[in-house]
């Protein structure tokens, strides 16, 4: 039997719709992978490719990017007129609840520079 999953979803996190998706084989190691600002999860196709037979993979659409809301102040993540921009802190945050919301203990996380 194929273990290989492609699954996409949203959860609203912290009032802001994150969009994510599954890639890989329930029971290998998670991998969760996170893209730099001014990208989205797609920016990993190529990788996912290459590892998706050894691990099962978590690709998710930050805050502001990508199939993930803008949240209730704004495109862009950036707050709207008067209001604060969105920080990395916020972004981690979100990440962290979405994690905490899927059940998921310790995983392996990769990324890239924001």
């Amino acid at each position: 039997m194929d273990d290989q999953t492609e699954d996409r979803t949203e959860s609203v996190i912290r009032g802001v719709r994150l969009s994510y998706e599954w890639q890989g084989h329930v029971g290998k190691p998670i991998l969760v992978l996170t893209h730099s600002l001014v990208w989205d999860r797609e920016m990993f196709e190529d990788l996912v490719s290459r590892l998706v037979d050894s691990w099962h993979i978590l690709l998710i659409d930050l805050h502001g990017h990508g199939r993930s809301g803008h949240g209730p102040d704004g495109p862009e993540g950036q707050g709207g007129q008067g209001s604060p921009p969105l920080t990395l802190e916020q972004m981690a945050e979100d990440c962290a609840e979405l994690l905490k919301s899927l059940g998921l203990g310790a995983v392996h996380w990769a990324g890239l520079s924001m």
